[in-house]
């Protein structure tokens, strides 16, 4: 399928029936005006793949999925995106491997991805350096003594020195339990940075 222009292309949502499988295959997103996808499914796991997204102002809204996958995925951001991310994770887990990612910067407080769940891994993923790139990683998400939330970054290209305000691969608004970042090429970006002010004890 190919989805053009409009506000939102695909919402899903269930009432948390159990062992619930999506698959999104090999679609075109086009200009969305408010997010390509939009998931609030529980008891469910997600797999996009092979799928382009073009200049829509979010691509993906992700929450109660027990598990989502995006993998072998082209992103190329809308220039009209303006402090906020492309992608928002606030589910269980979300797993991104293989994706090229094109940024269209504006000199706003862009971000790839903003963290407020509990499991995020990018694998293989290109954070691209158009225009100067921006953030990967904004995390919100807040320690937790059990099932806090974890963040890697592996074999991922990295440059975000078009967003001044966190030229970094993650950026903590409040801190996760754990942060790896792994054979990653840092374009001139910092690896983290923390919020001015923010206790750390």
């Amino acid at each position: 399928f190919t989805f053009l222009g409009g506000a939102k292309h695909i919402v899903l949502r269930n009432p948390n029936l159990d062992s619930g499988q999506i698959h999104i295959e090999k679609c075109r997103f086009y200009g969305a005006k408010a997010v390509a996808l939009e998931v609030d499914i529980v008891s469910t796991t997600l797999a996009v793949r092979d799928c382009i997204f073009l200049e829509c102002r979010q691509v993906w809204i992700h929450e109660g999925c027990d598990q989502a996958i995006m993998s072998d995925c082209w992103i190329t951001t809308a220039a009209e995106m303006r402090n906020q991310a492309a992608i928002e994770h606030r589910a269980g887990r979300l797993i991104i491997e293989n994706l090229c990612g094109v940024p269209l910067v504006n000199g706003s407080d862009q971000r790839w991805i903003d963290n407020y769940g509990g499991n995020l891994t990018c694998r293989s993923v290109r954070f691209g350096g158009e225009g100067g790139g921006f953030t990967p990683v904004f995390n919100f998400a807040r320690y937790g003594s059990v099932w806090g939330p974890t963040i890697l970054l592996e074999d991922c290209f990295i440059c975000a020195n078009g967003n001044a305000r966190r030229n970094c691969a993650v950026y903590c608004e409040e801190v996760p339990n754990q942060i790896h970042v792994r054979d990653c090429m840092l374009a001139g970006a910092t690896l983290v940075e923390v919020r001015q002010g923010l206790d750390l004890h």
